[in-house]
């Protein structure tokens, strides 16, 4: 439901007109993530080493948890959160994607 509504609430806000992304804001995202991601990973490494949540791993910053394209990065990046850096360049590339069909439709919607 919470990846579902992320959709949505991203989709009103341009389909509203209160943001229009740009192949500019890439670059912006992804750091964003990788910044909340970052503290994320503290806060599991808190949970844990306090005894609060022994098991934190939210975001799958720990470890993949049998999450198929995870393990995979963990077997090459075998450290907790560097392995999900190179996620990086995966939301990259979708972002490009949606934004050029977004660059694409709006004009035909607009006319």
């Amino acid at each position: 439901f919470n990846h579902f509504m992320i959709v949505v609430e991203a989709l009103l806000l341009v389909s509203l007109g209160f943001y229009a992304p740009t192949i500019r804001d890439v670059p912006k995202v992804a750091l964003t993530v990788v910044i909340i991601g970052f503290f994320i990973f503290l806060l599991n490494i808190f949970l844990r080493k306090t005894g609060l949540h022994p098991k934190a791993n939210y975001c799958f910053t720990m470890e993949p948890e049998g999450v198929g394209i995870l393990e995979l990065l963990y077997s090459w990046i075998p450290y907790p959160f560097l392995y999900l850096l190179p996620t990086t360049l995966i939301l990259a590339a979708y972002s490009a994607v949606v934004m050029g069909i977004y660059s694409l439709i709006v004009p035909l919607i607009n006319r």
